[in-house]
């Protein structure tokens, strides 16, 4: 599924994500790795999502989390 799509609150795993423009590139430098466990802490019907990644806390606009697949995993020990 897409991150847009995602329930917030839970945890999830970086499954893919679409190339293009230096999306990989600027995913990667965020810290958007595949099989990166991530949470998904706030996100409305509109605007940026608030993703939680490692000991950090990150907007990410709407569009560049539309090219992000997750999957639903357990939390990281």
């Amino acid at each position: 599924m897409k991150l847009t799509e995602a329930e917030k609150g839970v945890w999830l795993k970086i499954v893919d994500y679409c190339d293009g423009m230096g999306i990989v590139a600027r995913l990667q430098a965020m810290g958007f790795v595949k099989n990166k466990k991530i949470k998904l802490v706030s996100a409305g019907t509109t605007g940026p999502l608030l993703i939680a990644i490692e000991h950090k806390q990150l907007m990410l606009g709407r569009g560049l989390a539309e090219k992000i697949t997750v999957a639903y995993c357990h939390a990281p020990n």
